[in-house]
């Protein structure tokens, strides 16, 4: 028993670096497995073009397309972009900031879980809980910007430092904009509450959002009301008063996808709010743990408001659920049976963490119709300009969109194949009406369109299609075609 003593500390020390390495490793092995899918479609696509975009024109301005963007401010563009020029472009290079970015998360989730029990199995089990959810693996594997608002989040409540809030509130709003600005409006809010607002918070809150919302300033200065129309009113306000593009969801949308996968440790999660809500209500001293309730809290209800529903919204609040779980399990009074629970708890979310990480696989990977597409320009002679016309069944989908006043200004950008312009690597032009593209095409040395279309290509078209006789060349990709005008040719 001596001998098990004297290890036991030796043990503790080294055990959380034991599963740091389970999930970094296991992050870095899936998104190798992962480097040779192609960008998904929608917001890795369009991501990674904005990316690509900025690095031809650098700066605070993006573009996507050859046209203005203004749907997220730049701080992960401008990231992409650098590391595309340093490695070049590639899906793996994209998405290595995420992995970075969930990295980071875990270690704040192990700091603040530190702060609060001192119990190294507790630290263990909370960082485990939050990286064994399929929302973080996904997240922590693909382009996308709610990975680095979580981690703006939690960098803001880690310590407590101005340090720590400062750069927590930058990354949250220069990557998620407005949503960045919660834990400061939480600690605002907290601070009145209990009477502790002083004259150096002021100053600290003040400098924290004057430099965080230093891009949306300068881009309401300089584009004024194409800047409200697209990021403040499509992007903000739209999103929740309007279930935008058929984003529906009931009120209770989130809470159910959480039931559905881990319904045990929520009810355990929801005994940790009321034992928060029981401590208050008994005048406990909570300040320490007060912003870890009330900034996801704050956050649940923003999304049960919300019209627009989509399941990854949830990720900002799943390092706090973890939280709340260890929570109510550090108030069991019998220490054996609490670190019973820790060690299980270990065992079950670590051996998820494996599943979707080490043993994750990609059976038969198939290409994207768009991708291939795409790709098919090296056969082809080199076109500068492409016209699309968007499939009809797309062009049905924009009509319902369009009929149920659930549309913003960007709905139809990107023509339902946002990776059709990244892999093709020049400008596009989306048709929905086929009469618009019969009477444009022919100012495109390329166009594509779905082979349902190609009933357009009637001998009344022909002239449109070849108004000075080149020769076309054609590329066909499953049911899309490809054709490019040979210029030289005769």
């Amino acid at each position: 028993m001596s001998k098990l003593n004297k290890y036991l500390p030796v043990f503790k020390k080294y055990l959380p670096l034991f599963f740091f390495i389970l999930i970094i490793g296991g992050l870095w092995i899936r998104s190798i497995t992962l480097s040779s899918v192609p960008f998904f479609e929608w917001d890795e696509s369009i991501y990674a073009q904005v990316a690509r975009e900025w690095l031809r024109h650098p700066g605070l301005t993006l573009h996507y397309n050859g046209s203005l963007w203004f749907e997220k401010p730049p701080l992960l563009f401008a990231v992409i972009g650098i590391l595309f020029q340093i490695f070049g472009a590639s899906e793996f290079i994209a998405r290595l900031p995420s992995v970075f970015a969930a990295i980071c998360c875990v270690v704040l989730i192990y700091q603040i879980i530190g702060h609060i029990t001192k119990n190294t199995f507790a630290q263990i089990a909370g960082m485990l809980l939050f990286a064994s959810t399929p929302f973080f693996i996904d997240r922590a594997s693909i382009v996308n910007v709610d990975i680095f608002l979580t981690l703006g989040w939690l960098l803001y409540v880690c310590d407590g430092t101005f340090a720590s809030k400062f750069i927590g509130t930058i990354v949250g709003v220069w990557t998620k904009s407005f949503l960045g600005l919660f834990p400061l409006c939480a600690d605002i809010a907290l601070s009145i509450y209990y009477h502790s607002v002083t004259q150096k918070k002021i100053r600290e809150w003040v400098v924290i959002a004057l430099v965080s919302l230093a891009w949306h300033i300068i881009m309401l200065a300089q584009y004024t009301d194409q800047f409200i129309s697209s990021h403040i009113k499509d992007h903000l306000i739209s999103r929740v008063t309007t279930p935008i593009e058929l984003h529906f969801g009931g009120k209770f949308f989130y809470i159910e996808k959480l039931w559905e996968n881990y319904p045990l440790l929520l009810a355990v999660a929801a005994i940790g709010v009321l034992l928060w809500i029981f401590m208050h209500i008994k005048r406990y001293d909570t300040k320490n743990a007060d912003v870890l309730f009330l900034l996801p809290l704050a956050y649940f209800v923003l999304l049960t408001v919300g019209k627009s529903k989509l399941s990854w919204y949830i990720m900002p609040a799943l390092p706090f659920i973890s939280i709340w779980i260890i929570f109510a399990l550090q108030h069991i009074s019998r220490r054996f049976v609490q670190n019973l629970c820790y060690v299980g708890l270990i065992l079950w979310s670590g051996s998820m963490v494996a599943q979707q990480t080490y043993g994750f696989t990609i059976t038969n990977p198939r290409v994207p119709q768009q991708v291939s597409l795409a790709r098919c320009q090296q056969y082809m002679p080199p076109f500068t300009r492409v016209a699309y016309l968007v499939s009809p069944t797309q062009r049905k989908d924009a009509q319902v969109i369009e009929a149920a006043q659930v549309a913003i200004a960007s709905s139809f950008i990107y023509g339902s194949a946002p990776s059709f312009v990244f892999y093709i690597d020049k400008p596009v032009t989306f048709f929905y009406k086929p009469v618009e593209f019969l009477n444009h095409v022919h100012e495109y040395d390329a166009f594509a369109m779905h082979i349902d279309d190609t009933t357009l290509l009637g001998e009344g078209a022909q002239k449109a299609f070849t108004p000075h006789m080149e020769v076309i060349t054609e590329c066909e990709r499953g049911d899309w075609i490809l054709y490019s005008r040979d210029t030289v040719a005769k």
